[in-house]
């Protein structure tokens, strides 16, 4: 029984010798359109074979002629090393048996090299894999080939080929780069060049896909999962064949948690125009008089009052799904049944002193808020349903028919609380962002935080040296041009004021003179004031 081989062919008039010897030489590093870029798969996946028992062979055509050639292995210095065997010739490498042993490690990555080169060097012209007898390892002339032994756990991958490369598989929609590909199984699979990069069964997915542009580690893998869940997700809203979109929400319906609508985020359809196609397929599938609600719709029981509006209910259950739609102008429970139908509301609030007291506070800083309060846009909600602190209803209006509201439940927290919750909602009122906005929203909260540490930033001015008051050379010039003291004592507390500052501080101070100048301190390194001790705790006085 003669041995079998795997042949991998395409065609090629000269492919030098020394491309098959030399770590790190890659003709195709600079070409975009291939999945080999490193210049190591070609030697490693070689090595590889060999580390299982398994021979390969390069067949091809050169300057030099036709060559046939396989990696074997000599012993140097009691290591094993890997020798180019040309059969008239040999020639010693720099490589060990080892080499590539922790990264190259499936027989797919072996596999793999031989037919990624193949369709990496045939844009122009065919490829060809075959079993062949050991016979026909011979160079052709016009033709390079790469024989490996035709183990089972290669032919299990070669049975499965259409799993491991996508070039027969069918493509459904294409844009920009992206080729959306009909599955072959329940795991979800990215491929590059027709190559497969990534596969997972941890989520389910409607499609497998094709990407030209990803970043590739030297595995041959995907280098970032989020970029490419980005240039994927990013094509749904875009998605201008009926049929397709169809075909998606068709699926969704009876499996919501599927890679497409996972890894979507809320915020990229604010940058990506949703196309009508979307309302289009809905209206085929679910039919014209229906509305969307989403999990919140059913947590607040809104599927009669949907009923009661003479529109069918139709339950959404991934949030990004149902956002899409929404832009998509699918109608929705919010826009048949109002922002406000599930809350009463108050705007009386003297009744409420600690919202009172964190409105006022918060108008301190923000004016604005004061005239939101006089024209009835700030007020107490209550709902059995929603329980958020605080909500800001009209935010995709304009900025003058929105409102906000503070939880009654709330209303009784601490003014702190309070506080941070108006100040949390009035950014929702002033921008429009809403909390899936994060980094945006996340941006003009930093804002606030920063504004009011500026504002209420004080430089000191002085240092407590064992109860001893001082004041440093450099910070001098905030005290003013005069360099003098007084001191008043009173039973609670101390006042000293130098130069235009006045502190605060315990009444048990001890001092020789009331006023005078400051002098410089034993250290010659600052002020004080002379004779002054016992100084415990200094707080700067509000002027």
């Amino acid at each position: 029984m003669t041995n079998k081989y795997l042949k991998i062919t395409n065609k090629a008039d000269v492919v030098p010798r020394v491309n098959l010897e030399k770590l790190g030489l890659s003709t195709k590093r600079n070409d975009p359109g291939t999945i080999g870029q490193f210049g190591s798969g070609i030697k490693f996946a070689p090595i590889a074979a060999m580390r299982n028992g398994w021979e390969w062979w390069f067949t091809g055509n050169d300057q030099r002629g036709q060559y046939k050639m396989k990696y074997t292995k000599d012993i140097e210095d009691g290591i094993e090393c890997i020798v180019y065997d040309y059969g008239d010739y040999q020639k010693s490498s720099s490589f060990t048996v080892d080499a590539g042993s922790l990264s190259w490690i499936t027989p797919f990555q072996i596999y793999r090299e031989a037919v990624a080169n193949a369709l990496d060097e045939s844009k122009d012209s065919n490829w060809t894999i075959d079993i062949v007898d050991e016979c026909a390892i011979d160079p052709v002339d016009g033709e390079f080939s790469v024989f490996i032994t035709a183990a089972p756990e290669l032919m299990e991958i070669h049975n499965n080929f259409n799993k491991y490369f996508c070039v027969d598989r069918p493509v459904v929609y294409s844009d920009g780069g992206v080729d959306f590909l009909e599955k072959v199984d329940h795991k979800f699979r990215i491929y590059s060049h027709n190559v497969l990069v990534f596969e997972t069964d941890r989520y389910k997915s409607i499609f497998d896909y094709n990407i030209d542009n990803v970043r590739l580690n030297e595995e041959r893998t995907l280098a970032s999962s989020w970029e490419v869940e980005y240039q994927i997700t990013s094509k749904l809203p875009d998605l201008c064949d009926i049929e397709i979109c169809t075909r998606i929400l068709n699926h969704v319906k009876n499996d919501s948690e599927v890679f497409e609508f996972l890894k979507l985020m809320e915020s990229t359809l604010k940058y990506v125009e949703t196309n009508m196609a979307w309302f289009d397929a809905f209206v085929i599938v679910y039919g014209e008089n229906c509305a969307i609600y989403n999990e919140l719709g059913r947590q607040y029981g809104v599927v009669d009052s949907i009923k009661l509006r003479g529109y069918k209910p139709v339950f959404i259950a991934s949030d990004t799904l149902y956002a899409l739609l929404k832009s998509a102008e699918v109608r929705t429970y919010e826009e048949i049944l109002g922002e406000d139908w599930n809350i009463d509301s108050d705007f009386n609030l003297l009744g409420y002193p600690n919202v009172s007291k964190a409105i006022e506070i918060a108008a301190f800083h923000i004016p604005e808020i004061r005239k939101l309060v006089d024209s009835h846009r700030i007020g107490i909600f209550q709902s059995d349903m929603d329980k958020n602190l605080g909500i800001t209803i009209g935010t995709s209006k304009p900025i003058e028919e929105r409102m906000i509201f503070i939880n009654k439940e709330h209303s009784t927290d601490p003014v702190e609380s309070i506080l941070a919750t108006i100040i949390h909602e009035y950014d929702h009122f002033n921008t429009g962002w809403s909390d899936a906005d994060y980094r945006q929203f996340r941006d003009v909260a930093d804002r606030h935080i920063a504004s009011l540490m500026m504002k209420f930033y004080s430089e000191k001015f002085y240092e407590l040296r064992d109860d001893v008051l001082v004041f440093p050379m450099s910070k001098l010039p905030l005290i003013g041009k005069r360099m003098t003291f007084t001191i008043t004592k009173s039973p609670d507390f101390s006042v000293i004021q130098v130069g235009s500052k006045i502190m605060i501080c315990n009444s048990d101070i001890e001092f020789v003179t009331e006023s005078g100048n400051l002098v410089i301190s034993e250290d010659a390194d600052c002020l004080t004031i002379p004779f002054l001790t016992n100084v415990k705790n200094v707080s700067l006085a509000d002027v």
